[in-house]
């Protein structure tokens, strides 16, 4: 795998490479790779077939060897541990099945896109005048977002008349701890 360490989204390649170590010629090879889930195959190698979250790579007969590659592009769908697992097989009798197959790992961190708005229910006030604030944020994904904290600093011109009792006020500034945000 090009990358141990991905986003949500990012492109990954996980390369192949199959080699016949002998003594004869190998007939019939075909490789299957199984994708973890939440990773997309985008687009499939030539010689090759997918069927559900399996490519299929049929290499017909190997010369002793003789290496071959291929590389699956793939795009990162949700975060986690993926470890794509391939296995090989022949119909010519293997000599060492245990190495046969191979996997490696990569591991996706979450992300998110968080949108914060305020509005206020009057543009044209007078001092003394009461206004109130709102603040929406929404998680626009694709991951939840964890330990989301908004911080709004307040010019000293205004004065906090109430709060919601989650949000607490320090200074100039109103924290509030959403926390776990879908």
């Amino acid at each position: 795998v090009n990358a141990s360490k991905v986003n949500i989204s990012d492109v990954v390649e996980w390369t192949i490479t199959v080699v016949n170590k002998g003594p004869s010629t190998a007939e019939n090879v075909i490789v299957k790779d199984t994708l973890p889930s939440g990773v997309k195959l985008l687009e499939v190698p030539e010689g090759c077939t997918q069927s559900g979250n399996t490519v299929i790579w049929n290499i017909g007969t190997l010369e002793i060897n003789a290496p071959v590659s291929i590389t699956l592009l793939t795009q990162i769908i949700t975060d986690g541990e993926k470890t794509n697992i391939v296995v090989v097989n022949s119909t010519t009798p293997d000599s060492n099945e245990s190495n046969n197959h191979a996997n490696n790992t990569t591991v996706a961190k979450p992300i998110c896109d968080l949108v914060i708005t305020k509005t206020v229910n009057a543009t044209n006030v007078n001092i003394t005048d009461y206004v109130e604030w709102s603040i929406t944020v929404v998680n626009k994904g694709p991951s939840t977002a964890e330990d989301v904290v908004v911080n709004d600093t307040l010019p000293d011109a205004l004065k906090v008349i109430s709060l919601p009792e989650y949000v607490k006020h320090e200074g100039n500034t109103l924290i509030w701890k959403i926390g776990t945000l879908a």
